[in-house]
């Protein structure tokens, strides 16, 4: 509560044992003929208003200053704050280079480039730039070439040893198992056993992933043998007559997996030639349907090449809704195009090789 004002009386600053900045504005009156100070009312010493004061408690004296002296608040501010305490402009600007954060956020930024194809230009952008000094104004965000012949290049080789590495472990593994003989013979494939890197040897690498790619059926077909669980659960859901006559077609009908390796050589024969047969019927109803169409010889002629395209084609829609895949190669073509555009013509080689390598081996958690 505010009081009345008395001009007479001399009000006394507070105790030191008050130590908020408030009692800079406030103080006492002393009680009549006494020298004790009367503390149920603070008294303001800009506009001596007395005001309630609960012991300790001095939020009826701050209501007071912001409402009729709030331009006191910044100089109590200044008057009270550490003088060792240090100022928001004498805190470093920037990381410096060496500082972990800043190599987590660089790092970060190459696998955003590399992953999702991005030009390097793309560190040069001002809306780029905004965007990571929103959460970290002390990032100071490398150049484009030092991204370019420095950042990149090291993520590319880590990457690199990582791949080697699983590739290392998957050969020293499969180096004599009798599984895998079974696969090669199964699948038409040379009897060739999987092959260790040496570090003192020239090319062993080139070799060692080389004879990889070679057997990667075989070492397909073995990891999706009867005695893995994944596929044991789908032989027990997917093992009746009306899905197998629906799965294997299909399956024989993709690009990927139409060599058909889990099957064994006499039902691949015979899915062969249900498949073959069903062709020969969509072929002679296409050809009655054009015949019926066609009217005089001079008719345009498809190319027999692009007939069977076509042919194809339908006969995979038939079996499943979802249109095969490319195959990995293209795939790779495809990613190739993505990262040589029309805006990044001038890119060298040796980059061009790391971005595609990046953007398919990169493993990059899910958030």
């Amino acid at each position: 509560m505010e009081g009345g004002e008395s001009s007479a009386q001399i009000i006394k600053n507070a105790p030191c044992v008050l130590k908020a900045d408030i009692w800079t504005h406030c103080g006492f009156y002393q009680l009549k003929g006494t020298k004790e100070l009367d503390k149920s009312h603070a008294v303001c010493k800009v506009c001596r208003t007395q005001i309630k004061y609960l012991g300790g408690n001095t939020t009826n004296l701050r209501n007071h200053r912001s409402r009729f002296h709030c331009e006191k608040l910044t100089s109590a501010t200044k008057k009270t704050a550490d003088p060792a305490q240090q100022r928001i402009d004498e805190v470093p600007s920037t990381f410096p280079p060496n500082s972990e954060k800043a190599k987590t956020i660089t790092q970060s930024v190459a696998a955003f480039i590399a992953k999702d194809l991005r030009p390097y230009s793309v560190v040069e952008n001002a809306g780029f730039r905004h965007l990571l000094k929103t959460p970290e104004p002390r990032y100071k965000l490398p150049s484009r070439s030092h991204f370019t012949e420095n950042v990149i290049p090291a993520l590319y080789n880590g990457t690199n040893a990582q791949l080697l590495g699983r590739v290392r472990r998957s050969a020293t593994f499969f180096h004599r198992s009798a599984y895998l003989k079974e696969k090669q013979k199964c699948l038409g494939l040379n009897n060739h056993k999987l092959i260790t890197d040496v570090a003192t040897r020239w090319n062993s690498a080139y070799d060692m992933v080389e004879r990889f790619l070679e057997q990667q059926p075989a070492i397909r077909a073995t990891l999706l043998s009867p005695e893995n669980a994944i596929t044991t659960d789908l032989l027990k859901r997917c093992n009746g007559e009306a899905e197998k006559k629906m799965l294997h077609p299909a399956s024989a009908l993709d690009a990927r997996f139409k060599g058909l390796p889990f099957l064994t050589v006499e039902e691949r024969l015979e899915n062969y030639r249900a498949v073959t047969e069903e062709a020969a019927s969509l072929e002679n109803e296409r050809t009655l349907r054009r015949t019926e169409v066609i009217d005089g010889p001079s008719a345009p002629k498809r190319k027999a090449s692009s007939s069977s395209s076509l042919l194809v084609s339908s006969l995979g829609r038939s079996f499943t809704d979802t249109e095969g895949t490319s195959v990995s190669a293209e795939r790779v073509s495809s990613t190739a195009g993505d990262v040589v555009t029309a805006k990044r013509s001038t890119l060298k080689p040796e980059h061009v090789d790391q971005r595609v390598f990046l953007q398919k081996n990169l493993h990059i958690p899910k958030c």
